[in-house]
């Protein structure tokens, strides 16, 4: 009998920051204000993405839930076994840009598959921003091609790289077979 699904967290970042914004939430948590700052954002946003995957206690996600979350959903104390990124506004420049440069570096930083993925529709610039910060990537997440590769990715992030249609040859990460049985086992 299959294990019962376990429910998924999802959240969705408000951009774009406004950095005083958080430097006032920020100041007004004492064990907090070092991530205060218009120099700190790239920091700020690696801890949130180290928060996000580490669940258990989120002083910083609670502290500016109002400013950098639009919506979310599911149980945000257990810890995450990987993160699919979706980008779903345009491009970020400027303070906002730093920021989730260190949001995906923070996700990154805690050892689970941490994928970027684009759909059919997408311009590619998701996937460029993705590259950049050193991210494993799925174009045509929508199509079938797409999923198995995501799925690929998410079992095994040693396959890291950057898969999908988009190019116009067929990319799906390398997958071992698994090992056969020996006769009458």
């Amino acid at each position: 009998m299959p294990a019962p699904a376990r429910p998924l967290r999802f959240t969705a970042v408000k951009v774009p920051v406004d950095p005083s914004s958080l430097e006032k939430a920020l100041a007004k948590k004492p064990f907090l204000a070092h991530y205060a700052g218009p120099e700190e954002l790239k920091n700020l946003g690696q801890a949130l993405g180290q928060e996000f995957v580490a669940g258990k206690d989120t002083p910083l996600w609670n502290a500016l839930r109002s400013q950098i979350v639009e919506e979310t959903s599911g149980p945000p104390k257990r810890p995450a076994d990987g993160v699919v990124i979706v980008r779903t506004a345009k491009a970020q420049t400027g303070p906002t840009a730093v920021f989730l440069k260190g949001l995906y570096a923070g996700l990154s930083d805690v050892g689970v598959p941490v994928i970027g993925v684009e759909g059919t529709k997408g311009d590619g610039s998701s996937l460029k921003a993705f590259h950049a910060a050193g991210l494993s990537t799925v174009d045509d997440v929508d199509l079938q091609f797409g999923k198995l590769a995501l799925i690929a990715l998410l079992a095994d992030p040693a396959l890291g790289g950057d898969f999908g249609t988009r190019s116009g040859k067929p990319r799906l990460p390398l997958i071992a077979p698994l090992p056969q049985q020996a006769a009458g086992g």
